[in-house]
């Protein structure tokens, strides 16, 4: 971990980046490595213009010190939206036109936290072409398997395919990550028989199928709605394929998902039966996945017996197994039963986790009872409580005019240094001006948390 700076150190090293970016020198400020977050938002927010944010970019992805997939999702969402209107004016890249820079490029694409939009396939093929074509750069397997999965998960797989070929003939070899995403992204349209095709030339090219592949094939199975394909194939996986190819608890995971969503309890349940008589345990996402399916309406009177069933045999916890549940009933709109259930843990001493904290607490905002969720985190205290939680109960406190309580509210979001989302600032100002309370209005304003992608949070309740 690099040396935590104050607010106004990252201010003022932010302000000397960006000076360095535009009068193009080439050594930038000393900076503490690895880079953290508020200062990758405090640059990518203050920069000027998406030119010097990709600079910042380039120049963060060739320091020592590695960006994390989490800081590099950041740049993605404020530069990926720009980069046609960055690189198609000029015959020439913003960058220097090097392998290292189009990984970089190509990065972006890897870590972006929305679905692709609609001209990056075509953009990104052009990227590739232009690289050696205008550059003489050659792309390597890394720049080649991007392109392929942007083009599978636009539903793009004859695309995907021909691009697969053109890396052959050019003699850039494929890897397993090409293989996995060609044969789940064809899988995942139907072509089976393209799928097995492509697991059978993996030997072409040194590579040998294993439980890999095949789940990435179960996996596509299952997300076409190839259930029973599925399942023979799990059945071959179990007693045909070899060693290398035998399922392991991901394998299953996915098939019991499939199973849960479709409403097949029971076959989920004879699953986690059959991987217990293999030696496989459950890992926390298949017994959580199991528990949410277990939450819908017709499957409730069953929900007690496997808890009970999975907590003695330890694979999951008491406070786990009902955080879960009393998550699910707040997100599937059983919020009443959600309240009762939270009610009862905290009776029999069973602590909350943060994301059914967090769920419950969404729950009263959707529901307005901004007062009850007011009084409840007074009772229960203010851990673990998402940024998009606090915002929307302040406003809504602040909307209702529960004078008292938004104002005690808000001066404990002050002392905590709680940051607001900018969505919810002017209800929130507007509101304890109204009351009289300016310097504290003020005080706020200060706190906002301005997203990089407007709307980027995935809580969406509003005040009206």
């Amino acid at each position: 971990m690099g040396p935590r700076l104050t607010s106004s150190a990252i201010s003022s090293l932010s302000s000397q980046i960006l000076h360095s970016l535009q009068s193009l020198s080439p050594r930038l400020p000393p900076l503490p490595l690895p880079l953290s977050t508020p200062l990758i938002l405090s640059v990518l927010r203050s920069s000027p213009s998406p030119l010097l944010s990709l600079r910042f970019f380039f120049h963060a992805f060739s320091l020592p010190s590695p960006l994390s997939p989490h800081s590099i999702s950041l740049f993605s969402s404020h530069l990926l939206p720009s980069l046609p209107l960055l690189l198609s004016p000029s015959p020439y890249p913003p960058f220097p036109p090097s392998i290292t820079s189009f990984r970089a490029l190509f990065s972006l694409y890897l870590h972006s936290t929305f679905p692709p939009p609609p001209w990056l396939p075509s953009f990104s093929h052009d990227i590739l072409n232009h690289m050696q074509s205008d550059f003489n750069c050659k792309p390597d397997t890394f720049c080649y398997n991007t392109v392929i999965r942007i083009f599978t998960e636009s539903d793009r797989v004859e695309e995907a395919l021909s691009l697969f070929h053109d890396m052959c003939r050019k003699q850039i070899s494929p890897n397993l990550v090409t293989f996995v995403t060609l044969v789940k992204g064809l899988a995942q349209m139907g072509r089976v028989k393209a799928s097995r095709a492509v697991i059978s030339e993996m030997g072409l090219f040194g590579c040998t199928p294993n439980v890999v592949v095949y789940t990435s094939f179960l996996d596509g199975l299952c997300f076409s709605g190839n259930l029973d394909m599925a399942m023979d194939l799990l059945g071959q996986m179990e007693c045909e394929l070899g060693r290398e190819c035998e399922p392991n608890v991901v394998t299953y995971t996915c098939l019991i998902k499939c199973l849960c969503e479709n409403g097949h309890m029971e076959d989920a349940l004879g699953l986690l039966d059959r991987m217990g008589k293999r030696g496989i345990q459950p890992n926390r996402v298949t017994v959580r996945t199991i528990l949410k399916g277990f939450c819908i309406d017709e499957h409730s009177s069953k929900i007690q017996g496997l808890i009970d069933s999975l907590v003695s045999k330890g694979e999951i916890s008491v406070r786990e197994c009902y955080s879960l549940i009393a998550t699910c009933f707040s997100k599937n709109g059983r919020f009443d039963e959600a309240k009762i259930l939270v009610k009862r843990m905290l009776e029999n001493g069973i602590e909350l986790d943060a994301s059914a904290i967090n769920s419950l607490l969404r729950g009263f905002c959707e529901q307005r009872q901004f007062l009850d969720a007011y009084y409840w985190l007074q009772e229960n205290g203010y851990d673990s409580v998402d940024l998009d939680v606090y915002s929307c109960l302040l406003a809504g406190l602040c909307k209702e005019r529960f004078i008292k309580e938004a104002v005690d509210m808000g001066r404990e979001v002050v002392e905590r240094s709680i940051r607001i989302e900018n969505r919810f600032v002017h209800c929130i100002i507007e509101g304890l001006k109204s009351f009289g309370e300016f310097e504290l209005a003020n005080r706020i304003e200060d706190l906002k948390e301005v997203d990089i992608i407007p709307g980027s949070s995935h809580f969406s309740g509003t005040i009206e």
